[in-house]
């Protein structure tokens, strides 16, 4: 999977390796706050084995123009502890990715619906979301941001932040793992896993718990 731009911190004045840009004015993640959203997507493919990016689908499909594709910040240590790493794939634990806020509501309704079924495997996942106080890893100082981490929940385990819920105090990283799928998507998944010619559009809504992400019905996946 490739990120959705690799131009590093441009919207920090930084380049790519982290270092300031020559006559660019530096502006930690803190200071982009009331503009920008930040996000994690990469459980969905480090756990999900996504071979697609929703995000650089969307921006294609929305026809907005390339310049304003999410940029992303490396942190030098990781913010996200116990997420998975793929050969060959980024190092989603240190990534923080930047969204314009103009951009956010119709990205979020995209991430949210991003569902996969695994035939082969017997395996299905929807994606989880939660959004997560974070010391400004761009700055000294107690400064703090909102991270949306995109978690998913499976057929074979849900993988998010595994923090106990009570304790959300903002902090300089967050553990990640796996945990038990709940009975919802258990179910969800023997549904479509048991009629290999069953859409997901023929899924009945209202069987979806408020909290699960609909099916993204403009696509049926795993046939």
């Amino acid at each position: 999977m490739s990120l959705p731009s690799r131009e590093g911190a441009v919207a920090l004045g930084r380049a790519a390796g982290g270092a300031p840009r020559p006559g660019a004015e530096f502006r930690p993640l803190s200071g982009l706050a009331a503009d920008h959203v930040f996000l994690n997507p990469g459980l969905l493919f480090c756990a999900g084995n996504l071979d697609v990016d929703p995000i650089a689908d969307y921006w294609e499909r929305s026809g907005f123009m390339a310049a304003s594709r999410p940029k992303f910040f490396r942190a030098k240590s990781p913010i996200f502890r116990g997420m998975p790493i793929r050969p060959h794939d980024e190092d989603w634990s240190r990534l923080v990715l930047i969204v314009g806020r103009e951009y956010w509501e119709g990205l979020f309704d995209r991430l949210r619906a991003v569902s996969a079924i695994d035939r082969a495997r017997s395996t299905y996942w929807q994606t989880t979301w939660q959004p997560l106080p974070l010391l400004d890893p761009s700055a000294e100082g107690s400064a703090t941001i909102e991270v949306v981490l995109f978690g998913i929940d499976g057929t074979a385990g849900r993988w998010g932040c595994s923090a106990t819920p009570g304790d959300l105090a903002p902090r300089a990283s967050w553990p990640v793992g796996a945990t038990r799928p709940t009975v919802d998507v258990l179910a969800i998944g023997r549904q479509l896993l048991s009629d290999s010619h069953q859409p997901f559009r023929q899924i009945e809504p209202g069987s979806f718990d408020e909290h699960i992400p609909r099916i993204d019905v403009r696509r049926i996946l795993g046939e």
